[in-house]
């Protein structure tokens, strides 16, 4: 999981969370381990105001295909 800090290039950059979890056809599974955290929350801080937040999730299925999905947030502050 690759989340950016949006709008303010690339100072934006967070440092990839290395997420290797198995997720079976039509399955959910929580990414992020809240035992780990503390809580399903995370804080990412920085110097500059950004407005929004965006994650890209990287994976390969069962056959070895590569993908990748993107989700964009507004930051709450």
């Amino acid at each position: 999981m690759n989340f950016h800090l949006d709008d303010i290039g690339p100072a934006g950059s967070v440092p990839p969370w290395q997420v290797k979890k198995r997720v079976d056809a039509g399955a959910t599974r929580d990414m992020i381990d809240p035992d780990v955290y503390g809580d399903y929350e995370l804080l990412i801080s920085g110097h500059t105001d950004a407005q929004r937040v965006s994650v890209v999730i990287s994976f390969t299925d069962d056959e070895g295909r590569t993908g990748s999905v993107v989700a964009v947030a507004t930051v709450s502050h």
